[in-house]
Parts: C-alpha cells; structure tokens; sequence
C-alpha cells in the first residue's frame, strides 16, 4: 500500500539536541511502517527549520511526549507560525502532542 500523502513529522521524544542520521533512518522506517513514501517525509530539525518553511504537504504529525516541551522546541525555532500557516492552508495537524 503506497501512501500518496507528504508528511512533515515533528518527534518529540528525542533529546534537545540534533537527530543523528541513524535517528532520523528510525523516524522514517517508523512512517514508512505506516505506508508512507521514504521521498515524502521530513523529519524537523529543531536546530536548523528554514528547510521545512512551505513545503508542500497534507499532513503535519508531533509525535507524543511532554506538550510543554514540544511547544517550548517549537517556539524557540518560530516553527510555530509555520503550524499555523500550514493549518489555513489545509494541512491535516495530528498527533500525540497536536
């Protein structure tokens, strides 16, 4: 089953610094369980979000975890008005800590 959808996916469970390679490998494997596309996931990176600034996709899942934390992380990388553009523009918004 091929899952057509592009995901941008916020793990919170992850310590406050950068995903090693091999992290973000397990944070794909976990969604491509799911049935998405390797191609169509982005794995934030709290240290570095521009990259993931309007993209093109219909389904934005934060992992589980402390929400306060989540939000702090969010904050500080000003992705959260990034959430909030993508939510008008459509964009599904899921997940443990949504």
């Amino acid at each position: 089953m091929d899952n057509m959808y592009r995901d941008a996916f916020i793990d919170t469970n992850l310590p406050q610094t950068r995903l090693t390679q091999e992290e973000r490998i397990q944070v794909i494997t976990r969604l491509k369980e799911f049935g998405f596309l390797k191609e169509n996931i982005y794995v934030l990176d709290y240290y570095d979000p521009k990259p993931y600034f309007n993209l093109d996709i219909d389904l934005l899942y934060i992992s589980g975890g402390n929400t306060f934390k989540t939000l702090n992380r969010i904050r500080n990388c000003h992705f959260d008005v990034e959430i909030i553009r993508y939510i008008h523009a459509g964009v599904t918004y899921i997940g443990g800590s949504a």
